[in-house]
């Protein structure tokens, strides 16, 4: 029998025999259903430590291992989906948040998954600061002020 790769992932049918059957094979022999035991290795979110400025967008990527079928982003344990401000790139490795809030704060995770195999990244903390506010200066107009003197920005 070749190599087994995910190519071969479809159903098998196969008749139930009794196990002393299966052990006069020999230990080259291959019984029952066969699959494919592509054990994926941790995704990797990048990059990663994330600081956003409120209302910016948030840029991430999922790197993937070989093998992998399905990939799905999570923020504090919960599935994001493209919609709104959730944008998800075709094969979903990169995600983009835009307009950033804070309530987009948090850890995120990519998850990884084939027919046999499922394994999560580490979270990712993404920090959202506050963004630069208009400020005017008081007294208002030229500034003539001596060094070290005050000046009032409100």
């Amino acid at each position: 029998m070749p190599a087994l790769t995910s190519v071969h992932l479809t159903p098998y049918c196969g008749q139930m025999k009794p196990s002393w059957f299966a052990a006069s094979l020999g230990p080259n022999s291959v019984f029952g259903f066969p699959g494919v035991k592509e054990t994926l290795s941790q995704p990797k979110v990048m990059p990663p430590n994330i600081t956003v400025v409120e209302s910016w967008t948030l840029k991430s990527t999922c790197e993937t291992p070989t093998g992998t079928k399905t990939l799905l982003w999570d923020h504090d344990d919960s599935v994001l989906v493209p919609g709104g401000c959730v944008g998800l790139s075709p094969g979903n490795r990169a995600l983009t948040v835009l307009g950033v809030s804070q309530d987009d704060a948090g850890n995120y995770t990519c998850e990884v998954r084939n027919p046999v195999s499922h394994n999560r990244s580490r979270p990712v903390t993404v920090t959202v600061v506050y963004g630069l506010d208009a400020a005017t200066v008081a007294p208002p107009g030229l500034l003539d002020q001596a060094v070290g003197s005050g000046l009032g920005l409100t």
